[in-house]
């Protein structure tokens, strides 16, 4: 008797299905006795095993298995099927039980090769035997009842459940895709079969593509057909995207129904390649379909991968491939139950006991580092950070994405995947209500670019709580030029920013009267991470062989009154009509975009002003960084953008109509309709006064090396160091040579 221990029996759950209840029915089919067992393991059965396979995590039940099945003399094995599991064991709260776990196993099994290799770095075991997932297409629900008849009711009643669930979204309208004719659009069927969305092979690792899917959903009609598991959450992590989705609770019968009508599989690679064993038995089955396959949602090489995928003539299998499908999965079956069956033969003996000595728990001592991105107007200012933290071997990086901007970021942070940085899509309203659990702010040090006494702060405030509650040193980023609470506005409370150290763009001068004593206790200047782009970053940019003047607004601030925006517009217009052979490209404001909505949008406009509206496709993937490597000059409200344009050089003006803005000093300022023409025709005729610009640029941002400072800082703060400490190190590195 092989008995397959398990932390639950649901055979649902995907690590218990693929790791234990189908290897289990396998080898019965080839005549050996194979059982799941989950708790504590009865006498009466061990008398009778050939075997103890632990399938679960390093549990208080695991460990009593293996100490019984040791003293009857019963071989253990312990098997890793995924690199969660793996980090999980590894992870500091499982150190000590996994490590003696492994002191009563014979051998260890892993999934796939490179998972393997993990495992022996990772424990200092050899060798690793290897025992893939079988293709899962069966439900096997008679040997189910025959066996196990509980689990088998329990499975049926969820899956009753879930069907009723589903019936009532769909009823809800929550399937819009179930309202799209099937004959019109191409279908991409998604396959991750993770009960956790942020999981290997969970539903968030979708988000990845976001972009690249709502550029290819412009080119082709497309729906979506999402099969896997949580469900739920997935609804609320890809609300976000403007494609027809319909979602489908995984079923192994659903499997092949679901890729026999597909144009193109989507299978998840898990951010890393540990995680491919499940995806590469799928892509076999769907091949065998004549289903084009994309797996591995990172890369430039995704997007013309899906066109190509979806445009050619898809190859229809003939009767023979069909025939020839229960061949391949006999040969996959026969492939895993030998596998299994090594494994079984290998653990047998004295001499394949594994001993305290020769296993080591190798921890994980890099520096983690947690990064949350909760608006647009984050990534300029975490990405950077993260990209640089992620070169380097020393720091682990995780990025916590809000769903809502999913489709913007997606494509800066490939990068960052490509060191090995791990992405994890949060939805805003679980972390409002607390619904992240605590686990997932695990980290040596955070970092939020949003803290404040906004609204839109309140998922940064939420993030800084949870993290702090959880025992993570919070570094807070300054956001903006105008910073509410830290350089504009009133005196903020002195919870207004709760961070143990708030990272600030300039030196202390810049603090305003809105910052607290806390705040300026805690503040500590490292300059602008933002990045710097040139034009070939932009290959595709509309404007790309034609000069122009930015104009960027963010009207819909309540810092102005109607009075103002509409002397905005009209002074725009007269502008634009004095200098017809100037042309004007008004930038609105990702978030805002005053100047797209109802009313504004029908104002009648000059034919040289051109509205990048960031809803259209030809604009949608551009950030102001985008329209700065192209400009001439720059129109701006008192906004960030000001300092931007600073950066990158470009004469710079600011629309202020009798506004202070303290923080701008000593930029030009529009007061009248004709300071728009005098200043575009200064540009032109080479008049403006780049001492302004340069006297500006030096007293709102420290000089040299931002990013570099910014990593002194979270290096400093994961060591534990004081606010003073790192003070003092950041003035003797100004000191010394300087640094760019």
């Amino acid at each position: 008797m092989i008995l397959f221990h398990v932390e639950t029996l649901d055979l649902d759950k995907p690590r218990v299905r693929s790791r234990a209840w189908l290897p289990a029915c396998l080898l019965r089919r080839a005549g050996l006795a194979a059982k799941l067992v989950a708790g504590d393991i009865q006498p009466r059965l061990l008398n009778t095993a050939q075997c103890v396979v632990l399938t679960g995590d390093a549990s208080h039940h695991a460990l009593c298995a293996a100490q019984r099945a040791a003293d009857a003399k019963v071989p253990v094995i312990v098997d890793i099927g995924s690199a969660e599991l793996l980090n999980e064991l590894t992870g500091q709260m499982r150190c000590g039980q996994f490590l003696e776990l492994l002191g009563l196993a014979s051998s260890i099994t892993a999934a796939n090769e490179v998972l393997a290799r993990e495992v022996a770095h990772s424990f200092g075991v050899k060798p690793v035997v290897i025992v893939p997932d079988p293709i899962d297409i069966q439900d096997d629900l008679l040997a189910a009842l025959r066996l196990h008849p509980a689990a088998a009711v329990h499975m049926l009643a969820n899956r009753g459940n879930h069907w009723i669930r589903d019936a009532l979204a769909k009823l809800r309208r929550k399937w819009p895709a179930d309202r799209i004719s099937h004959a019109t659009r191409k279908r991409i069927v998604w396959f991750g079969t993770s009960d956790q969305p942020n999981s290997e092979g969970g539903i968030a690792e979708l988000l990845l593509a976001a972009g690249d899917l709502v550029d290819l959903a412009e080119e082709l009609p497309l729906r979506l057909e999402i099969v896997g598991g949580a469900l739920d959450s997935g609804r609320r992590l890809l609300k976000s995207l403007p494609i027809p989705i319909a979602f489908h609770r995984y079923s192994p019968r659903r499997a092949r129904q679901f890729l026999e009508k597909s144009d193109l599989c989507l299978l998840p690679s898990g951010g890393d390649p540990k995680s491919l064993a499940r995806s590469t038995a799928r892509a076999r089955l769907a091949a065998a379909l004549g289903v084009p396959v994309v797996a591995g949602i990172i890369g430039d090489a995704m997007l013309p991968e899906m066109r190509n995928a979806l445009t050619a003539k898809r190859a229809v299998p003939s009767a023979k491939d069909r025939d020839a499908l229960p061949a391949i999965r006999m040969q996959e079956a026969g492939s895993v139950e030998a596998a299994w069956r090594r494994a079984i033969k290998g653990s047998q003996g004295p001499a394949a006991r594994l001993t305290t000595s020769e296993v080591a728990v190798r921890v994980d001592r890099r520096l983690k580092v947690l990064l949350l991105l909760q608006q647009f107007q984050d990534i300029d200012l975490i990405v950077p950070i993260a990209e640089a933290a992620s070169t380097d071997s020393q720091i682990e990086v995780r990025i916590a994405v809000l769903s809502k901007i999913a489709v913007p970021v997606s494509r800066r942070l490939r990068a960052i995947c490509a060191n090995g940085g791990k992405i994890e899509f949060w939805h805003g309203t679980d972390l409002l209500r607390g619904r992240i659990t605590s686990g997932r702010f695990a980290a040596d040090v955070a970092i939020t670019a949003s803290e404040g006494t906004a609204f839109g702060a309140r998922f940064a405030r939420s993030f800084v709580a949870a993290s702090q509650a959880a025992g993570v040193r919070v570094l807070s980023l300054q956001h903006g030029l105008d910073n509410r609470g830290m350089t504009y506005g009133p005196q903020g409370s002195s919870k207004a920013f709760r961070g143990d150290l708030v990272l600030t763009w300039g030196g202390p001068q810049r603090l305003s009267h809105a910052a607290g004593a806390e705040l300026r206790a805690k503040a500590v200047p490292v300059g602008c991470p933002k990045r710097v782009f040139c034009r070939a970053d932009f290959p595709s940019f509309p404007m790309a062989d034609r000069p122009f003047v930015a104009v960027f607004e963010n009207l819909h601030w309540r810092r102005y009154d109607d009075g103002y925006r509409k002397r905005f517009v009209n002074d725009l217009a007269a502008m634009a009509e004095a200098l017809p052979n100037e042309i004007f490209l008004v930038k609105p404001h990702m978030g805002g975009q005053w100047f797209t909505r109802g009313s504004t949008a029908a104002i009648p406009l000059p034919p040289n002003i051109i509205i990048a509206d960031p809803k259209a496709a030809q604009w949608r993937r551009f950030t102001a960084d985008a329209f700065l490597a192209h400009a001439s000059a720059v129109i701006t409200t008192p906004s960030t953008i000001a300092l931007d344009a600073a950066r990158y050089g470009l004469p710079v003006a600011l629309v202020t109509y009798g506004i202070e803005a303290h923080n701008y000093h000593p930029l030009p300022r529009l007061e009248e309709t004709g300071d728009w023409r005098r200043f575009v025709e200064d540009v032109r005729q080479e008049l403006y006064d780049r001492s302004k610009l340069e006297a500006f640029f030096a007293d709102a941002a420290l000089p040299g090396d931002a990013v570099g400072r910014a990593l002194a800082v979270i290096r400093m703060a994961g060591a534990g160091q004081s606010y003073r400490e790192i003070i003092s190190a950041l003035e003797k590195d100004q000191h010394g040579p300087a640094t760019s």
